[in-house]
């Protein structure tokens, strides 16, 4: 799973309970975020983030966001 692989790549916890997709490609929804530090403290935990972004860049390969919101923090 990619929270597994992200988890690993920055040693430390993370966990997503849910994914959606904009209808136009350029929105993603994660529900129940937890990034733990490395003491395993909570770093960010929200019932919902939801990530805008520039669909363009990404498919140059660059990550251009243009708003990110937080809920239930």
């Amino acid at each position: 799973m990619i929270t597994e692989k992200l988890s690993q790549a920055i040693g430390t916890e993370l966990s997503v309970e849910g994914l959606h997709v904009g209808f136009l490609l350029n929105r993603i929804t994660l529900d129940n975020v937890l990034l733990k530090d490395k003491s395993d403290k909570d770093l960010l935990k929200v019932s919902r983030l939801s990530v805008k972004f520039e669909v363009m860049a990404a498919l140059r390969g660059k990550i251009s966001l243009s708003n990110v919101q937080l809920f239930g923090f």
